[in-house]
């Protein structure tokens, strides 16, 4: 006796139809690039600052932009003025532009 496949594999559909070979064709490219930035964003931050170990943390990214809170009022003056550095930085570690401004809150 055969098992008709259709009723065999009812409501199951293969994973290579569901995901594509491609991370763009599957829409995962931003949630692939937010965690890229957020895991290089200590390294990228830290390599200018030492102070910033621990004082930062990147908290969203959308658009192109980052939003970074920090403890310090002074290191977050002074993450805006090496700003267009870090970003530079952090797009050199993932390998790709995909930030285009910080935005700090304090």
């Amino acid at each position: 006796m055969q098992k008709n496949e259709n009723v065999y594999h009812k409501g199951f559909v293969k994973i290579g139809k569901v995901l594509s070979s491609s991370p763009k064709t599957a829409n995962l490219q931003p949630a692939m690039s937010k965690y890229q930035v957020f895991k290089y964003w200590e390294q990228a931050v830290c390599s200018f600052f030492e102070k910033a170990k621990g004082q930062t943390k990147a908290m969203d990214f959308k658009r192109g932009i980052l939003t970074v809170a920090c403890l310090s009022r002074d290191l977050a003056y002074d993450i805006k003025a090496m700003a267009r550095r870090i970003i530079q930085v952090l797009n050199e570690l993932i390998g790709k532009t995909v930030l285009y401004a910080l935005h700090i809150e304090t």
